[in-house]
């Protein structure tokens, strides 16, 4: 029992395989049933009509059966199944097995595809069955055959309804695993785009970043460097002139802390750069103190009137900040050395102020100097940075004065942060 088991199951496997259903195979062993029965009940000795009409129905339903019983029928096999509808029907007239099996295959078939037009549908269900309740009413008139052969149409039209039905089913599943696929595809799709712009973010903040320390680095040693050769300038002059020891000892004094300085900041940056990100607030009162209050600002004498309640900022705000007074006492320490100058930190409720202010007496020169010394950037670097950054830069002569000012205005969400 076993072995016969395994062998139809492999004959099954080796048909399917070759493109041949079970279904297929099924309704050609009930095709050659019908015409073993047609030809054991004699149809083909009987009238030269009635065989040719078999042997066409026949012949149709087998075509039908190889054609029609898949999901890629020809669209041939729709009006043959409509065809074979009419032809049962008048060969169930003389033979009633074999026109009822030709009129069920072509009405399920007809009926229960969803490719086949509606009016072919409608046209080959409706005229075969009309005929052929027609024709057996015709043989024995009475209320029991119309009512088993009305029954009998009415079964096959419902049971080729179900097959259309079973179908569209199938049909909708497979749209919804290629839309689902499709969609699936697509999300991948977004998936890759968004990582590619999420890498690109973050390499243009990197790069971005990397930009604004390396511009800090750039400016902090031009601070520094600045500052040294101006007190190594002094120390040359001072000693061209023979002056006190004490004097270029501490011109020399106040080089080697400039150098130093330089160095720490530079070493701060390159560790920023490193690092794994920045701060989110700052004091901003110590980030200018510092460059206000280093070898250059005391040199000048400098030092930092802080007005109001300090606060923290944002970081890369108090960043531009220091970098606007490093880029102050860099120029005052080059340019007018000897003046008057003053530097105030002025915190208001909701806004930062920044000025230095030193004594110009030639404007002209000092705005053109001013404008290419410094950090390497001068007034355009300076606002291009504030810019960035939200803040208002402002640098001009007003009265014999140079001012450099820089403000920020805080907005309603850092406020409620801070």
């Amino acid at each position: 029992m076993d072995q016969a088991r395994h062998g139809w199951a492999a004959i099954v496997q080796r048909l399917n395989s070759s493109g041949i259903t079970s279904g297929v195979l099924l309704r050609l062993l009930m095709a050659i049933a019908a015409s073993w029965y047609s030809v054991a009940l004699g149809v083909f000795a009987r009238s030269p009509a009635e065989t040719v009409l078999v042997a066409v129905g026949l012949a149709g339903l087998f075509a039908l059966v190889f054609a029609a019983w898949t999901d890629d029928a020809p669209r041939w096999s729709y009006p043959l199944a409509a065809l074979l509808c009419v032809l049962g029907a008048l060969i169930a007239a003389s033979t009633n097995f074999t026109g009822w099996f030709i009129f069920g295959i072509g009405c399920v078939v007809v009926v229960g595809r969803p490719q086949a037009p509606y009016l072919l549908t409608a046209l080959g269900w409706g005229v075969g069955a009309v005929t052929l309740v027609a024709l057996q009413v015709r043989q024995e008139p009475d209320i029991e055959t119309l009512i088993w052969n009305s029954i009998g149409v009415v079964g096959v039209l419902l049971l080729g309804i179900t097959r259309r039905q079973a179908a569209l089913r199938r049909q909708q599943q497979g749209e919804l695993v290629e839309r689902s696929r499709q969609l699936q595809q697509r999300s991948l799709e977004l998936i890759e785009q968004t990582e590619r712009t999420r890498a690109e973010t973050a390499r243009a903040a990197a790069l971005e970043e990397r930009t604004r320390i390396a511009r800090d680095l750039h400016d902090l040693l031009a601070h520094a460097l600045g500052g040294l050769i101006v007190q190594l300038d002094a120390a040359e002059a001072v000693l061209g002139a023979g002056g006190d020891r004490d004097q270029v000892t501490a011109r020399l004094r106040s080089s080697r802390q400039l150098a130093v300085e330089g160095l720490r900041d530079a070493r701060a940056a390159v560790r920023e750069l490193h690092s794994a990100g920045q701060p989110e607030v700052a004091n901003v009162a110590d980030a200018v103190a510092a460059v206000i209050n280093g070898p250059v600002g005391m040199q000048l004498g400098l030092s930092l009137d802080v007005v109001g309640e300090p606060y923290p900022i944002p970081y890369p705000i108090a960043q531009a900040f220091a970098a606007v007074a490093r880029e102050a006492t860099t120029n005052i320490n080059k340019h007018a050395p000897g003046g008057r100058t003053a530097a105030s930190l002025i915190f208001e409720d909701r806004s930062v102020r920044l000025e230095v202010i030193n004594e110009i007496t030639d404007q002209h020169d000092a705005m053109a100097e001013l404008a290419q010394s410094g950090g390497g950037f001068g007034l355009d670097g300076l606002q291009r940075r504030m810019t960035e950054v939200g803040c208002a830069f402002r640098a001009g002569a007003e009265g014999g004065r140079w001012v450099v000012s820089a403000a920020w205005q805080r907005a309603d969400n850092e406020e409620e942060r801070a």
